[in-house]
Order: C-alpha cells, then sequence, then structure tokens
C-alpha cells in the first residue's frame, strides 16, 4: 500500500499553499483554531472573513461535497488536504463546526428539502454560522423554542 499523496493531490497543496500566501500578511504567525475570542480582534476578524469570501469564489467550501448541493464532488482527500493546510497556516475564517459537522451531518440525515435550503449557502459562504452546544438545544426544545420527532432511533430538529 503506498500512502503517499499522488501527484494531482500534490499539485492541489502547491495551489492551496499559494493562495494563502498571497491572502496572508506576509508577517502572520497565525491563529490558534481553538481560540473562541479571535472574532474579538477585528483585524481577524476581517481576514477570515476575507478568506471564506475568497474561499467560497474558488468552491473549496465543501469541496467534497455533492455537486447538487453546491460542492464539487471533489475526492475526500482534497477536503484533508485543504483543512491541513489552513490548520497548520494558523487561517481564521475557516468555521469547523459548519463545514465539518452541520453541513456533512445535513447532508447524512437531512431530507432532501433541507439539504437543497441549508447546504448551499454554505459553500458559497451565505449560510449564518452558530455554534451551538447541545445542551441549549434541549432547552429550545424543552421550551417549545424549536421542534423534534423521533425518527427510527434518531431524532429530528424540525422548524
Amino acid at each position: 500500500m503506498d500512502f503517499r499523496f499522488t501527484e494531482e493531490e500534490e499539485a492541489f497543496r502547491k495551489e492551496v499553499r499559494d493562495f494563502l500566501q498571497g491572502m496572508l500578511p506576509p508577517d502572520w504567525l497565525g491563529v490558534d483554531q481553538d481560540m473562541c475570542h479571535q472574532n474579538e480582534v477585528k483585524e481577524i476578524y476581517q481576514l477570515g472573513t476575507e478568506v471564506r469570501r475568497k474561499l467560497a469564489a474558488r468552491g473549496w467550501l465543501g469541496i467534497s461535497w455533492p455537486k447538487e448541493y453546491g460542492g464539487q464532488g471533489a475526492p475526500i482527500m482534497k477536503h484533508i488536504i485543504l483543512e491541513e493546510e489552513l490548520y497548520y497556516q494558523g487561517v481564521p475564517g475557516y468555521d469547523q463546526p459548519t463545514f465539518g459537522v452541520s453541513g456533512p451531518l445535513i447532508l447524512e440525515f437531512g431530507t432532501e428539502e433541507q439539504k437543497r435550503r441549508f447546504v448551499p449557502p454554505i459553500t458559497r459562504d451565505l449560510a449564518e454560522r452558530h455554534n451551538v452546544p447541545t445542551h441549549t438545544i434541549r432547552a429550545w426544545i424543552r421550551q417549545g423554542l424549536v421542534r423534534s420527532r423521533k425518527v427510527g432511533q434518531r431524532w429530528i430538529i424540525v422548524e
């Protein structure tokens, strides 16, 4: 088994690196992706917004997602390489909960209507991003702010 990247994958990695080199300030040291307060720093927030906008313009947000929902249908390795380079450079603005969790969950478990409604805006950077903890969602359900229904062994949040 050969674990090396293919020539195409290495070419994509170079494309991502070149893109980031052109986007980031020359003295860029990176942002810790786990810093919850990074959006409080105006310059970092603005850079993150610009990076996300340009990633969307290139079709790199949801790059491995199906074309019918706004993705490119690219191999998962392109998604992995993109994330690896973004994290390595400490690039702000790439929202892992949206691109790594919410989008894939909607694609896997959402209805066709939910996929068509919620996924394409994510790939175009038009979706609002809200990191909502599970305990908050449970409270919303108890208070009647959102509804849920059981489908088989799963609970689905419905509008």
